[in-house]
């Protein structure tokens, strides 16, 4: 009987694939099948590696929110997302609140996060139709529920948004499937509400972008030192990264920062 060994990813096929990631983010004009393209390989690195890509992206994100202002919105979220497995809330503190709370993001106030008003309050409307305006259009289609529960969970201290990924992914598993969303859609999502947010406080649009290039460089960095080496998953395991918190991850950044390395 043959032993079924998973494919080895190397650092150069991770850096490659986010790196390509990252432009599709940054580069309006990328061809659709470019833009596929990429999207696709990162769906399939998710398959393949497992638990890199998912530290990667909740470092990015975090790195994104962390840097908005105290007092924005969008840092002060709470949400719900039940699965098979029950429900996994952020910043709802009884068994009452979580079964009151619907599936998704809301503000303190209940309003449901995840719709175009969440970028008009930075990005007003110019014309009439929002579908016109530049950016205000990226925030037209409404943001999935578990795209915006993913966002809270990189919103709370005290929330993973690893195990937030592994509570979605056990649900909708990586790739598409028909009109849902897989996991993969999901982080990137995500990552684009995140880049136009922080994208909004900059003083330009090359230096929002240049904001997303350093977050990706902090996480690879991170991602890479917090999983082991590919070829040390046959002989032992860490311990399972849900347990990487945004609080480590928030340290880790700033030792990056601090470094000189964001220059």
């Amino acid at each position: 009987m043959t032993a079924y060994l998973e494919r080895i990813v190397t650092p150069g096929e991770r850096r490659a694939v986010t790196d390509r990631l990252v432009l599709r983010l940054t580069t309006p004009f990328l061809p659709t099948r470019t833009a596929a393209s990429i999207e696709e390989n990162f769906a399939t690195l998710l398959v393949d590696d497992d638990d890199w890509p998912k530290v990667w992206a909740a470092a990015v994100l975090l790195m994104l929110v962390r840097g908005l202002p105290q007092d924005d919105p969008w840092r002060h979220l709470r949400a719900r997302l039940s699965t098979p497995d029950g429900p996994m809330s952020v910043r709802l503190n009884s068994r009452s609140e979580i079964a009151a709370h619907p599936e998704g993001a809301t503000h303190p106030d209940g309003r449901r996060f995840g719709t175009l008003l969440d970028a008009a309050d930075l990005l007003p409307a110019v014309h009439a139709d929002p579908s016109r305006d530049n950016p205000l259009a990226a925030f037209e289609d409404n943001l999935d529920p578990r795209a915006a529960f993913l966002l809270a969970a990189v919103s709370s201290s005290k929330a993973s948004p690893v195990a937030a990924m592994q509570h979605i992914r056990r649900e909708r598993g990586v790739y598409t499937r028909g009109h849902q969303k897989g996991l993969a859609d999901i982080i990137i999502d995500s990552l684009r509400w995140a880049t136009l947010r922080r994208r909004a406080y900059a003083a330009s649009l090359d230096e929002g972008d240049r904001l997303l290039v350093v977050a990706h460089k902090a996480a690879v960095e991170i991602a890479s030192k917090t999983c082991w080496l590919p070829h040390a998953q046959f002989i032992s395991r860490p311990a399972p990264v849900t347990g990487v918190t945004w609080r480590d991850m928030a340290e880790a950044a700033s030792r990056y920062y601090d470094d000189g390395n964001a220059a």
